[in-house]
């Protein structure tokens, strides 16, 4: 999930997948760097090429991690063109589900 080499380097760039990657639950702990917060995790895994990231249990952050992942892109820790891949990507996929259910 945070490993760019994994993310980036071996599925997009050897393997040639261009879909939507998801991050696992990233508020679980196995992920986190002893107390690590929680948006900082979420960099990283925008970073290493994930596209979705997902919060299931820590939903009081949300806010927090919003405001967090802004904060990222103004300091430069997150790039906007990194941002854009993302979103690029999560429009293809909705393009696609939208058409699989006209022509279902």
């Amino acid at each position: 999930t945070v490993s760019k080499a994994v993310c980036t380097t071996l599925l997009r760039d050897e393997l040639g997948f261009d879909g939507v990657l998801f991050t696992d639950d990233l508020a679980m702990r196995g992920i986190r760097q002893g107390d690590e917060p929680l948006v900082d995790v979420c960099v990283r895994a925008l970073n290493a090429g994930c596209d979705v990231l997902l919060s299931c249990t820590e939903h009081s952050e949300h806010p927090a991690l919003l405001a967090g992942l802004g904060d990222a892109l103004a300091s430069g820790a997150l790039s906007a063109a990194r941002v854009a891949e993302s979103a690029a990507r999560v429009r293809a996929l909705k393009a696609r589900i939208a058409r699989s259910a006209v022509t279902g």
